[in-house]
């Protein structure tokens, strides 16, 4: 009796509950909530597809579940903008071996990834390792994609005959065919060791022929190739620099003013045209592009050679005094960045230190030093990706769904991690580059000396020889600049840099040589043809 009293007890003590206890909801069968997560995510609901996902790659009984529901974790964490997040998810399933179902579509993912971020450090070096004879069974787009990036991947890495092999299988219909064939031309022409004269000449013939290839290529409405105006105008250096290589002065001048005013390439331009021109014997075409180099607007370019091509130029033409005001000019800017730079890499300093140099807070580095390192490809990747973890993060610490979530904790960690291990990448680098703008500068520096030394040796002989070079030049005409059409007109240089005169200075330039005659000569302008 008693027992049958605590029954009843307990029966009532459930209907008080108001039923809740009797009334639990059933269980959703793993079919079930995989359909309601496909639902979600072919509605665009990816952050409801990204929760229903997690929990079935965790728990799901059923393994053809399981792995489906990897995947399309990652599919939806990319839909998200959560590109780190769907990266690890790829790499998960990618680890798990190519007997895992969606392993060659983890593969395209990743391919996927390193797209939208115009990145292939990360992406590139996970293709690389992982590559493999499954990869033949991918979407032909995609294995282009993957030949390309594999092939850059070894290229940095200096395995010049493995990276030609991957370069070379991206065909003339494949977006990254340009870039591919940029890669080929430069491997093509870079130093190896026991090369005969004459294979070098036959590499440069293969290099001038595919740079003049890429030139002629064109985007159509069915095939838009990757980059390709930027590999274009790298394409028109290619051959400025192949025909000054080789001698071909005239025609490297013609190929340097091909590059497009204000492009990222013309600064470069400007300056290796000014060699290209004094080699030319157009001291005055030389000293013209120097003085564009040296306009305001250039004020944040990184040239220290360029005063001691000023240097030159001034030498050659007997101008000592002009020589040494140049010299003094790469003496007052750039020996005092070396002095800095050289302080900042002295001590032990981390690489997080060097990485918040970079940042557009930090005023440590002088203007052109940090332009300098922030105009690295590369560098431009890694900042990129740290920039991409935090809008990440921004987007993890909005899903609702997630909000402290063990998962959402996971994810943020993940964040925190990938970003630690970036910081160190790019400080590591910054370190790096550093070093390299401080020995630039004291090899200027060395070069510096040794003019100043000839300088110091030719002005004692003009003045042993009595050569009075103020009457010589005063004895001298200017010769005005030869003008490349009847639409174009002379403009004196008064001081001022007008935008629209800066690319076409010609200096007119006297030589102050004891026996100038045929040099004067040789100084004339050089006809101009392009505006």
């Amino acid at each position: 009796m008693r027992q049958l009293k605590l029954l009843m007890v307990l029966a009532v003590v459930l209907c008080g509950l108001g039923g809740s206890a009797l009334a639990a909801a059933p269980v959703e069968s793993d079919s079930t909530q995989r359909n309601r997560a496909v639902t979600a995510f072919n509605e665009n609901n990816f952050e409801m597809a990204a929760h229903i996902f997690a929990d079935l790659a965790d728990n799901a009984a059923s393994e053809e579940i399981k792995y489906s529901s990897e995947y399309y974790l990652a599919q939806a964490w990319f839909k998200l903008g959560l590109y780190n997040a769907a990266l690890r998810q790829y790499n998960y399933i990618i680890k798990a071996g190519n007997n895992h179902p969606f392993y060659l579509r983890a593969v395209e993912g990743v391919v996927n990834v390193g797209e939208v971020l115009h990145e292939d450090y990360i992406t590139g070096t996970l293709i690389d390792r992982e590559y493999n004879d499954e990869f033949a069974k991918l979407p032909i787009e995609v294995l282009n994609k993957i030949n390309y990036t594999v092939g850059a991947v070894l290229y940095r890495g200096n395995k010049f005959p493995d990276a030609l092999n991957f370069l070379q299988a991206v065909p003339i219909d494949a977006v990254d065919y340009a870039r591919a064939k940029y890669l080929t031309a430069i491997i093509g022409v870079f130093p190896k060791k026991d090369t005969t004269a004459e294979e070098m000449a036959n590499s440069e013939d293969e290099a001038k022929r595919i740079f003049e290839e890429i030139l002629k290529l064109k985007n159509t409405p069915n095939l838009t190739y990757v980059d390709l105006e930027r590999i274009q105008q790298l394409s028109t250096l290619g051959l400025a620099r192949l025909a000054y290589g080789k001698g071909e002065y005239a025609e490297a001048v013609k190929q340097y003013e091909r590059i497009p005013r204000f492009s990222a390439f013309w600064d470069a331009a400007l300056f290796e045209n000014g060699w290209a021109r004094f080699q030319n014997n157009d001291y005055g075409g030389a000293l013209g592009s120097l003085q564009a180099l040296h306009a305001p607007q250039f004020a944040g370019s990184f040239q220290p050679e360029s005063w001691i091509l000023k240097a030159t130029v001034f030498f050659r033409s007997c101008l000592y005094a002009d020589a040494k005001a140049a010299l003094d000019g790469f003496a007052k800017i750039y020996l005092p960045i070396q002095q800095q730079v050289d302080e900042l890499l002295t001590g032990e300093k981390t690489d997080d230190y060097y990485y918040e140099l970079l940042s557009s807070s930090s005023k440590t580095l002088p203007r052109s030093v940090k332009n300098y390192l922030l105009g690295n490809s590369r560098m431009v990747q890694f900042k990129s990706y740290i920039d991409q973890l935090e809008r990440e993060r921004r987007i993890i610490n909005g899903l609702q769904r997630f909000k402290d979530s063990k998962l959402q904790a996971e994810l943020l960690s993940s964040i925190d991690q990938a970003k630690i291990l970036q910081i160190r990448i790019t400080g590591s680098f910054a370190k790096r580059r550093l070093a390299d703008v401080s020995a630039m500068i004291r090899g200027f520096d060395v070069e510096k000396e040794l003019i100043n030394f000839e300088l110091t040796s030719a002005e004692t002989n003009m003045l042993s020889s009595k050569f009075d070079q103020a009457a010589h030049l005063d004895g001298l005409p200017i010769y005005r600049p030869a003008m490349p059409g009847t639409a174009w007109q002379y403009w004196q240089f008064e001081g001022e840099f007008w935008l629209d005169e800066i690319g076409y200075y010609q200096y007119t330039l006297k030589t102050g040589c004891m026996n100038s005659g045929a040099e004067q000569s040789a100084l004339e302008p050089q006809e101009n043809t392009e505006p």
